[in-house]
């Protein structure tokens, strides 16, 4: 796979091949049984590392997510959630550094988790004495299904676009006098 154009998420240690940090944001299209709902977007940040000694403990992640939710045609709704094993909202279910593969599970409601597959690969001996290597994304999955109050399942994924965009939000800013 070539990596041209893809964006550096990370690098790993020269100190210690088994040591990877990966911190990176990446935006989101949210996807409903196979459609793009153009009213919604995300951004995610994510920092996960193999270093125990950081985190007391091994392959530990966290995630950032903000959901940018159009409501109506004055307005934006934005909810920011964190993710966070000490939060007991996200799980390593498997970290392969050396093969490049994390995969996660992010807790969001009862019942409703997301499930995530980061893929990367590491690419040359890096710059300085610390860095053994530049890691770079080369797959990013994410899904969901949940059942709404009638019964209906709802297949999500939450999609990387192809290339970055800036987005033109409108936000109400509430005041005192607003009714």
């Amino acid at each position: 796979m070539s990596l041209v154009g893809q964006s550096r998420i990370g690098w790993s240690s020269i100190t210690d091949p088994d040591d990877y940090i990966l911190q990176f944001p990446i935006g989101i299209e949210y996807w409903e049984n196979g459609q793009r709902i153009e009213s919604r977007s995300e951004r995610w940040e994510f920092f996960c590392t193999s270093f125990e000694v950081l985190t007391q403990q091994p392959n530990y992640c966290q995630a950032d997510r903000v959901i940018l939710r159009e409501s109506g045609p004055n307005g934006t709704d934005i909810f920011k959630s964190h993710y966070s094993p000490l939060s007991n909202n996200l799980q390593v279910q498997s970290a392969d550094w050396k093969n490049g593969s994390l995969n996660l599970i992010l807790h969001i409601e009862q019942g409703v988790n997301i499930a995530v597959n980061i893929d990367f690969e590491q690419v040359g001996q890096g710059q300085g004495r610390r860095l053994a290597g530049d890691l770079y994304l080369t797959g990013f999955l994410a899904t969901s299904q949940f059942r709404s109050a009638l019964g209906t399942a709802t297949k999500v994924e939450y999609r990387v676009p192809e290339y970055g965009y800036t987005l033109d939000v409108p936000i109400v800013m509430p005041g005192f006098k607003d009714r």
